[in-house]
């Protein structure tokens, strides 16, 4: 196994309802990587994240976590390791914030009752995503920026080493969309392998330190986004011409989309 590798991932195939979503796909991440996966829609994504997850087994391949498979690994032994937060949450809005947390910490240890350890797990996880006023209100009161923080702090509680997130900034305005994906370059700061799929290209871009781009269930390309990404790799994947800029004091580009009736001279 790779010295500095948590995740490896080595030529899964994932077949859904005898479709081959999922054909040959292979890659490593390190410790205190930020990996975004993108891809247009029908890519395999979501698919690649919930295997990862161990929620869906590959036909054939394996994922290891720490040299070890994932889908070999017991649920408690799982939860231990990785935690993942899916775009569409289903939780009883009604519930508090710190209700949410406690029930999520005490699943993780296996326990009937929070000890002080526990209490001060999920402390330390409010202040870090500065959510420690939300502890009181139900979800039903957030906005959506504020749940979604709160969905990621749920994951936290459980102390993984991974941390997958399907499409986080879906349905977040501007705002709530950066200060996420600052919470998120954080949480990797830390330690933490920290995957997330995304369709915004510049999202990816600005924030990975390594992007894989999936198109038909294969990679298509994969490193470093200022590396990997430009005009032709976009127009074979998204089908979009595209114009590739960059601003100064950023290391990465950004890319704008080409309107048809728009000619480039």
């Amino acid at each position: 196994m790779d010295s500095k590798s948590i995740l490896i991932i080595d030529n899964i195939e994932v077949m859904l309802d005898s479709h081959k979503i999922l054909d040959g796909v292979s890659m490593k991440v390190e410790e205190g990587e930020l990996l975004a996966i993108i891809g247009p829609n029908g890519a395999g994504k979501t698919t690649l994240l919930r295997t990862i997850a161990s929620i869906l087994k590959p036909y054939k391949g394996v994922i290891l976590i720490d040299g070890k498979n994932v889908h070999q690994l017991k649920s408690r032994e799982i939860s231990k390791i990785l935690a993942y937060v899916p775009t569409e949450v289903e939780v009883i809005t009604e519930i508090r914030v710190l209700e949410l947390l406690l029930i999520s910490r005490l699943i993780r240890t296996n326990k009937y009752w929070e000890s002080s350890e526990d209490i001060n797990v999920i402390n330390k996880v409010l202040e870090i995503l500065n959510i420690e006023h939300l502890k009181s209100r139900k979800l039903s009161e957030l906005s959506s920026g504020e749940r979604q923080r709160v969905f990621i702090a749920r994951a936290l509680v459980q102390e993984p080493r991974i941390l997958l997130l399907d499409e986080p900034t879906s349905h977040l305005d501007l705002h709530y969309s950066v200060e996420i994906m600052n919470l998120l370059r954080n949480i990797a700061r830390s330690g933490l392998v920290v995957i997330f799929t995304t369709h915004d290209v510049n999202i990816a871009s600005l924030y990975a330190d390594k992007v894989v781009v999936l198109k038909n269930g294969r990679v298509r390309a994969m490193g470093k986004p200022q590396k990997v990404l430009n005009e032709e790799l976009i127009k074979e994947v998204y089908g979009v011409k595209v114009i590739r800029i960059y601003i100064k004091d950023f290391e990465t580009p950004l890319f704008i989309p080409i309107a048809p009736h728009i000619r480039m001279e």
